[in-house]
């Protein structure tokens, strides 16, 4: 398991949207559920409330470790990603080194969205991790 400060932190939005509306909650526990088995490989896995957009929903923020913030990685938020076929590509990009590989994940890396408003980020407590 990775040091302590080097643990990788991915937030996962069920808020008032995600995995809730028609085409996202099909199989939206079973997703989470596969995320959340990436623990006992170092990476923390939160369920959070509402991160926004709602209108590109499911929403995941990769969050860099210290040491890649460290290196000029920001947080990442990929949105639409509400397909079990993109929760194993990203299990299996995190696994490897998000940042790292995220480039050679091309279906993941059409899913980047810009994060909402800086006042949403500081309510769920993204930035201070940026």
């Amino acid at each position: 398991m990775r040091e302590n400060l080097e643990i990788r932190r991915v937030k996962i939005c069920r808020g008032c949207c995600c995995g809730v509306k028609a085409g996202q909650k099909n199989g939206a526990e079973f997703r989470e559920q596969a995320l959340l088995m990436l623990e006992g490989a170092g990476i923390q896995v939160e369920r959070t409330e509402c991160l926004g957009p709602c209108d590109q929903g499911d929403i995941v923020v990769v969050l860099p470790t210290p040491s890649e913030r460290r290196r000029g990685y920001k947080p990442t938020w990929l949105g639409r990603m509400h397909s079990f076929t993109l929760t194993t590509l990203l299990a299996e990009l995190l696994l490897k080194g998000f940042f790292e590989s995220f480039e050679k994940y091309p279906e993941l890396k059409e899913r980047k969205i810009q994060p909402p408003r800086k006042k949403k980020k500081e309510i769920y407590d993204v930035q201070k991790y940026a």
